[in-house]
């Protein structure tokens, strides 16, 4: 073997050890949470790691490699696998005629095309709706549905002289409040909406954040202290929803620790992964944008609508609340 033959045989064997060492970060992002940024690509992870195993164990010199890849292909579809073949199971007794539909809705602070959110959020028209980013120029367009909707709340204040600088979460509903809250979350300098609506059948407990993007390393200890200290602020005392842009997806050490904290459930469990960021790869994209709820509570339905001029793709759920009596027996958090 020439010397000019060695520099690029040693490179692929770096290579080799870089993708593997890659992979086994990935697979740690499902459970530990320092490395939860690592689970966020996991079904591009599962797909690629899937196809070098199996075109690399034909290769004697890639052979022990390629296994370890193909494992890793497999152990990141085993942690898919409920989000892949989601179970719609009924929890008990539901109210057939109490369905209610949600929207996740990040509408980007830079984004100008009203002429196009404007229109599909009237259309969609659903009985709660989170917009997560949300400036005033979106608002002053949206004041034909404040009769539709008479429950408005606002996180997050702006001044309403400028528009790149706007970074708000509203909650409306057409449902009336019984009670409300605005929460400062001061160790990530954020606000959470938390309200309890009236749907004339049930109450529910709606919770609406949206933590701060992992995009640098104070964004990404925020962010895992918002999600850390969302569950202390839930009551508990009646079928509950968690929403909003968590800036995060189901794989992730993070989020699964919230479904742990929180005991509440990702609708993508019982409809399936939906892509929501970033818009233009749909739908090979990640999801960000989360609607959780309390075991008692059926999705029958999980979509997503056009982005409208954002890097998101809004998500739509129709969930259906439990019995009345079942709704007593109702305690999401511990």
């Amino acid at each position: 073997m020439t010397q000019s033959q060695e520099p690029p045989i040693r490179r692929i064997r770096h290579g080799r050890v870089l993708w593997t060492v890659i992979g086994l970060l990935c697979l740690g992002g499902s459970f530990f949470k320092p490395l939860s940024l690592f689970a966020e690509v996991q079904p591009h992870l599962c797909i690629l790691y899937l196809i070098t195993g199996l075109l690399s164990i034909r290769r004697p010199a890639a052979r022990l490699h390629g296994s370890i890849w193909v494992f890793i292909g497999l152990a990141h579809l085993v942690i898919l696998g409920p989000f892949l073949l989601p179970k719609e199971t009924e929890q008990g007794p539901h109210n057939s005629d109490t369905g209610i539909t949600v929207m996740v809705y990040n509408q980007h602070a830079n984004n100008t095309r009203f002429d196009l959110s404007v229109p599909m959020i009237s259309e969609a028209l659903p009985d709660i709706l989170i917009i997560c980013e949300a400036n005033n120029h979106l608002l002053d367009r949206l004041t034909h549905l404040h009769p539709h909707y008479p429950t408005r709340l606002e996180a997050g204040r702006w001044t309403r002289s400028t528009l790149f600088q706007s970074s708000g979460t509203i909650l409306w509903s057409r449902f009336p409040a019984s009670d409300s809250a605005i929460i400062p979350l001061e160790n990530a300098h954020v606000q959470i909406i938390r309200a309890c609506l009236d749907t004339g059948r049930n109450t529910i407990e709606v919770v609406a954040a949206h933590p701060p993007s992992p995009r640098s390393f104070k964004g990404w200890s925020q962010q895992r202290l918002v999600l850390r200290d969302i569950g202390s602020h839930l009551t508990g005392e009646y079928p509950t929803l968690l929403a909003g842009d968590l800036n995060t997806t189901v794989h992730s050490a993070v989020f699964r620790a919230l479904e742990q904290s929180t005991r509440l459930r990702s609708t993508s469990r019982q409809q399936g992964l939906r892509s929501t960021w970033p818009a233009f790869l749909f739908p090979a994209g990640i999801g960000i944008d989360h609607i959780l709820t309390s075991p008692d509570i059926r999705c029958s339905k999980l979509q997503t609508f056009p982005s409208a001029g954002s890097d998101h793709r809004p998500i739509v759920a129709t969930l259906h609340l439990p019995t009345t009596a079942q709704a007593k027996g109702a305690s999401p958090t511990p």
